[in-house]
């Protein structure tokens, strides 16, 4: 991060992700398209854990159906992303 790179993902607010995809133009020149994805609640990596779960658990207990999208940057730096499924219970 010395050259002022950015992250894969970035979280600008509590409601969107961006996604920075790295291209190459036709002439070589590369270039970052930036896909931007809105969600009820996004959490960057300055967040604790506690913070995830208590979201996490309020919205389950409210009886909603929800997703939860993690992504994990890996040692390797290897992006790996994961898509969950939750469903209330009561």
């Amino acid at each position: 991060m010395g050259r002022k790179e950015i992250d894969v993902t970035t979280v600008p607010n509590k409601e969107n992700v961006v996604v920075h995809e790295p291209k190459l133009k036709v002439d070589l020149t590369k270039y970052l398209e930036n896909q931007n994805f809105r969600f009820d609640y996004a959490f960057d990596d300055s967040v604790t854990n506690e913070t995830v779960y208590r979201c996490v658990q309020a919205v389950q207990s409210a009886g909603v159906k929800f997703v939860v999208f993690v992504t994990i940057l890996t040692v390797h730096g290897k992006q790996i992303w994961f898509q969950i499924h939750c469903k209330a219970v009561g």
